[in-house]
Formats: structure tokens, sequence, C-alpha cells
């Protein structure tokens, strides 16, 4: 491929190339895309329309990918090629969405300490997140109202019914602002875990951790490291087979 020929862009070859570079050749794992990621972008450096398209289509891709991690690819894109110097062809208000969106998902990255969480159970009492000494914290962000957590729910149920007793935990944390709502839903789903509701954002989870969709799950371990993210509850127990056997 001729990257200085921005005459690619007005044919299928160059996107059906890029994207068959990226998602089949390359295997689905944070630092082997970032790597991929880099060979291609920075072969289009001398390219603005090149340049753009690339990076437009790698930000894309991983802004929200079943690839567990995904984001941390485009926070790799935006530090390090959605800058002023390199991307001055960019529109400067694209730029700063592009580094405010890099900034939502960085505290919440794969490999990253997850931060503590406090709020009220269904007591009114404060827990958090961080007093759970289980070897595998699951934290679930879900929405009483919402379908997928209507699904997930239960299944989640489930998974921690067979998991309780080897070691892991889960702290619910539920976004709704209508308290007795959720206590009610609680109470009739007989929810056994870690039950916290925040309506007032005490504890300020959603700078701490990526929620644009509900349920969210996220894994940490002892250390309360993140070790998986982008998970539906029918996948925890691979991840947990993957944890316990290190």
């Amino acid at each position: 491929v001729d990257f200085t020929d921005s005459r690619l862009l007005r044919t299928p070859v160059f996107h059906n190339k890029l994207e068959r570079f990226i998602k089949k050749l390359t295997p689905q794992r944070v630092d082997a895309v970032i790597a991929s990621a880099d060979a291609i972008t920075t072969k289009t450096l001398g390219n603005k329309e090149l340049f753009h398209y690339v990076t437009s289509y790698i930000c894309l891709a991983y802004q929200k990918s079943p690839m567990m991690g995904g984001e941390a690819v485009y926070v790799h894109m935006a530090d390090n090629y959605l800058t002023h110097e390199l991307a001055a062809s960019i529109g400067a208000e694209e730029l700063k969405k592009a580094r405010q969106q890099a900034n939502r998902f960085r505290p919440s990255l794969l490999g990253k300490t997850g931060q503590d969480i406090r709020a009220r159970n269904p007591d009114d009492e404060y827990e958090s997140l961080y007093d759970i000494t289980a070897p595998i914290t699951v934290l679930y962000i879900f929405n009483v109202d919402c379908e997928h957590c209507q699904e997930q729910t239960p299944q989640l149920l489930e998974v921690y019914e067979d998991w309780k007793d080897r070691g892991v935990d889960v702290f619910a944390l539920c976004t709704n602002q209508d308290i007795e709502q959720w206590r009610q839903y609680v109470r009739e789903q007989n929810l056994p875990w870690h039950n916290v509701i925040d309506p007032k954002y005490e504890s300020r989870y959603h700078a701490k951790y990526n929620v644009d969709i509900t349920p969210e799950i996220y894994v940490l371990n002892a250390d309360k490291e993140i070790v998986g993210m982008n998970l539906k509850a029918h996948q925890l127990e691979w991840l947990f087979n993957k944890e316990f056997s290190k």
C-alpha cells in the first residue's frame, strides 16, 4: 500500500485492507492491537487524509469493542496521535471530544487498580467495595429498569451461587434514583450479595468506572486490580478459572 496516495480512500481497497489487518490478522488482545495500530498509523503521518481516516477507524472500532479491555486501544490512540502537533488537520472540537472520551476510559482500564466505591446498602448503612476481602470481586453496575440488566441479574446470581464458596463475591451498585424501588427489587429478586445505591453520586462512581450503558461488569482480584471487563455473566466462569489457576 502506498501510504502517500490519498486516492485510495475513494476506493474500497484501503478500508478493506485496514479492516482485515486490524480485525482479522491481528490477535484481538490489547497489546497486539496497539502494536498493529502503531505500525499502520505511523505510516500515515505524511498524509493528513489517510492519518485522519486510520485514527478515526481504530478509535471507533475500539471505543466500545467486544474485545475485553478494548478501550485501552482508544486511550493509546488519543494519547499518542490525537495531539495538536500530529493531528493539526483534525478539528479542535473533535480532538477535544476524543481527549474527553479517553479520560473517561482511563481510570478503569484493564490492569488498572479499581477505585473504591462507598455507598448505602438497603439498611441505609455505608458499604465499601474495598471492604470486600474475597480473592475475586465482581463489580456489577446495573439499573432496575434496564431490560438487559433484568436478563443478566439472574444469570449472575446463578454464577454467584456456584462460586461464592470458592472465593467470589459481588458488589452490586444500582444506578437508579428511586431508593424504594431498588429496595423492593432486591427483596423480590432475593439478591444475597452486597447491594448498594448512590442516587446522589456521593462516591463519584461515574468518574471512577466507565458506565456508558448498563449493565457493566468489572472483575477485580484480591489487590483490586481490574482483571476483567466488558463481560457477560456467562463469561465469568472462564475468567474465574483463569484467575484461580495463577
